[in-house]
């Protein structure tokens, strides 16, 4: 039983042993391979490709850009002459306008209504005159149809022998008094029937440049650019309520950079 137990206990050493000589021996290379970290790759440089372009016949083409401004040629603000309020707006913003066209006005019916009175009594003064004239004409006509009378009377008496001296004298005076009667008609009316009618022609004027005053009137044929009017609005004389503009003149304005203005040229396209 003891020789039994022996040989086991030897079995058991010696494969102990021979275990611990195979953890002795050296690694295989397929094992140190395995054990060894895995190195990074250097990455190479990439090589730029070279650019590739494809040509053909055609027109070349450089262009630039910048900011512009559109602006009429001719531009013009408009105001009343005179401080008022608002009675009437004919034209709206964006609407198109003849020279003369009235775009609003302020309220002026006193100064209408005087303007009428002024209107009738320069036609009343204007007819007075003229009738005068026309009586002057006949006045005139008549004289010196009655001067002819006395001239050819008094021929006939001075050439009748049997004329007295006092009935020739009396022809003769006849004749006088017919050259008196012509030059006291004259040749003018009364100067204070023209003058009457120069006033009233004055007054007339002077109505109608007021009430201009209280009007907007179109100085030229355009668009109206703005149009700040509203009935019943007050306005002060010579504030800019409107602007007027020519759209068939126009210019370009920019502002652009030295390099830009190098790439220009007259009649660019």
């Amino acid at each position: 039983m003891e020789h039994k137990f022996a040989v086991t206990i030897s079995s058991l050493a010696l494969s102990v042993t021979l275990l611990a000589g195979c953890a002795l021996l050296p690694a295989t290379r397929s094992e140190q391979v395995a054990g060894e970290p895995t190195p990074t790759p250097i990455p190479t440089t990439a090589i730029a490709l070279k650019p590739t372009y494809q040509v053909q016949a055609g027109e070349v083409v450089k262009s630039t850009k910048f900011a512009g401004r559109i602006s009429p040629v001719v531009e013009e603000d408009l105001f009343f002459r005179a401080d008022g309020h608002i009675r009437s707006v004919f034209f709206k913003r964006n609407e198109t306008v003849k020279k003369g066209d009235v775009i609003g006005e302020l309220e002026i019916d006193a100064l209408e209504r005087e303007l009428k009175a002024a209107e009738l009594e320069q036609q009343r003064a204007q007819v007075t005159l003229e009738e005068a004239k026309r009586s002057l004409e006949f006045d005139r006509a008549e004289a010196q149809k009655k001067l002819e009378i006395a001239q050819i009377l008094y021929q006939g008496v001075d050439a009748d022998h049997n004329s007295t001296r006092a009935e020739v004298e009396a022809a003769g005076k006849e004749v006088e008094l017919a050259q008196i009667e012509l030059d006291r008609i004259g040749t003018d009316v009364s100067p204070l029937l023209t003058g009457d009618l120069e006033r009233a022609q004055y007054a007339v004027e002077q109505l109608n440049q007021t009430i201009a005053e209280s009007q907007i009137i179109a100085p030229f044929d355009g668009l109206l650019l703005s149009v700040t009017l509203t009935p019943g609005q007050a306005v002060t004389a010579y504030a800019p309520v409107a602007t007027l503009a020519d759209p068939t003149q126009l210019e370009v304005s920019a502002n652009i950079l030295s390099d830009q203005l190098q790439l220009l040229a007259d009649e660019c396209p």
